[in-house]
């Protein structure tokens, strides 16, 4: 059986960033955080090339968060496209929190359906996986 010598060791030694679908979502997220701030560990959170719904939410969590210390990271830059009427854009290396009702962004019913037909005849596609070419091994950077 594993021993840690102190809870803060233990804690800090299991996160620095965290996901908002990995944590179980909002309520237990909040939670992380205050367990972060009891022990005075740094926060931040991370995002992976989520679309503008998840985004909208992973913001709406850090403005909830008062012991956020560290920068919530996005790979939103990398996105070609977005399924929100309004795609988010950086100002002075931010973004802004969404005002409107719910999460504060707005659907592109067109683009849903566009992307739910490529669903449909392609299937799930990741970045590192291709189902068309199974023995397919990605050059991906080393550092």
């Amino acid at each position: 059986m594993y021993h840690c010598p102190s809870p803060r060791i233990c804690v800090s030694s299991l996160l620095t960033r965290f996901r908002l679908p990995c944590g179980g979502g909002f309520l237990n997220n909040l939670r992380l955080g205050a367990v972060c701030e009891t022990f005075q560990l740094g926060l931040g959170m991370h995002s992976d090339r989520e679309l503008g719904v998840s985004t909208a939410a992973m913001l709406h969590l850090a403005a909830a968060m008062p012991y956020m210390v560290h920068a919530a990271d996005s790979h939103y830059h990398d996105q070609v496209d977005d399924i929100i009427t309004e795609p988010f854009r950086y100002h002075d290396g931010c973004f802004r929190l969404p005002d409107g009702p719910g999460l504060g962004v707005t659907l592109d019913e067109g683009k849903v359906e566009k992307y739910h037909r490529y669903y449909l005849e392609k299937g799930s596609v990741i970045e590192f996986l291709d189902p068309y070419r199974p023995s397919w091994i990605p050059n991906l950077p080393i550092f």
